[in-house]
């Protein structure tokens, strides 16, 4: 380069930097990289947003999918829940008899009627069942000499002592009882006789019971140890108010007082069981509890208490009866004759 050129590229190259060509061309350098990567992420951003495309699609394909799936299912739940109701109502629909109450003289002479009868074909069948014993644990065999409406019945029939019941192949007997004191152990036989002697048994009542009947005001402690004689008894009543009606504070005031009052009541319970334990010196075998059931078991709450507790469904009326009619009617047999 001769000495004129490298003057002219002097002032040129200071012309530039005077005139900021070099800062320009820079900036110009700077912004085209930016434009590149720009250009980067825009296409990576597409890429995304056509995967985010396509699993919106899917999305749609699998709401219609569990959709129809849903729909599906609701239609088999309503199916189902048809069916259901209209098999509880034709379960409901079983004609139960109401039960028949016998004291222990009327059940007994029951009893000495089926044992006096006998089956030629041997068709008697005699079938105890504990209280937890449920009628479809029974062999199916033995079931078979049951007609279904027979065995729908005995299922839906509920008691704490169980039940024995007394059926003949023929249909010419069906008799179910329940006893006032529990049957231990299940028994099934087929015979030309039918089997009473276990029940017959149980309603000698040679165990010790204890007859506990409360209501709110007037209850009832019995003991006896033949089932036909008490030898201490116990009416204990006190004074309960009678259930308000009306609102507001005052009822809630009133109700308040008529809880002490029951309270107090319980307590009085409570005292004549543990006098009649102490006078009698041992505790019963059994304790048959019934009326108010919560209250009864309020009452043997502070009573140290190892005796077998059986909850009768039975209600007697302690002021239209005296002691010995409540003992009667305390072990009653339940009697379904179907």
């Amino acid at each position: 380069m001769n000495e004129k050129d490298r003057v002219l590229d002097n002032i040129t190259s200071f012309i530039g930097r005077y005139s900021g060509k070099e800062k320009l061309e820079e900036e110009m350098k700077r912004l085209q990289s930016d434009i590149s990567e720009l250009k980067a992420d825009n296409n990576r951003l597409n890429v995304q947003l056509e995967k985010c495309k396509e699993i919106q699609r899917n999305a749609v394909s699998s709401k219609q999918i569990a959709e129809e799936a849903l729909n599906k299912a609701e239609a088999r739940v309503t199916t189902l829940t048809e069916q259901f109701q209209l098999q509880t109502a034709e379960e409901e629909n079983i004609s139960i008899p109401s039960p028949a109450s016998l004291n222990l003289h009327e059940i007994r002479q029951i009893l000495s009627i089926l044992s006096s009868m006998h089956s030629v074909k041997h068709t008697f069948i005699s079938m105890y069942l504990p209280q937890n014993y449920k009628v479809e644990d029974v062999d199916m065999g033995f079931l078979q000499h049951f007609s279904d409406n027979s065995k729908q019945i005995m299922e839906k029939l509920r008691s704490f002592t169980g039940m024995v019941i007394f059926h003949d192949i023929d249909n010419l007997i069906f008799e179910i009882i329940m006893p006032p004191l529990p049957i231990t152990k299940h028994h099934f036989s087929v015979d030309d006789k039918f089997n009473v002697d276990e029940l017959s048994q149980i309603l000698k009542l040679e165990s010790s019971v204890l007859i506990l009947i409360v209501h709110a005001g007037e209850s009832f402690v019995g003991y006896t140890e033949d089932g036909e004689h008490l030898i201490e008894s116990q009416i204990i009543r006190s004074s309960v108010k009678a259930k308000h009606t009306k609102g507001g504070f005052s009822q809630r005031r009133f109700e308040r007082l008529r809880d002490e009052d029951i309270a107090h009541h319980v307590e009085k319970v409570c005292v004549a069981i543990v006098e009649i334990f102490e006078d009698i010196g041992k505790e019963p075998d059994y304790v048959l509890v019934s009326g108010d059931i919560q209250l009864a078991r309020a009452a043997l709450e502070n009573v140290d208490l190892k005796s077998n507790v059986i909850e009768h469904s039975v209600d007697i009326h302690i002021g239209k009866n005296n002691p010995d009619t409540i003992l009667l009617k305390s072990l009653a047999c339940r009697r379904y004759k179907l």
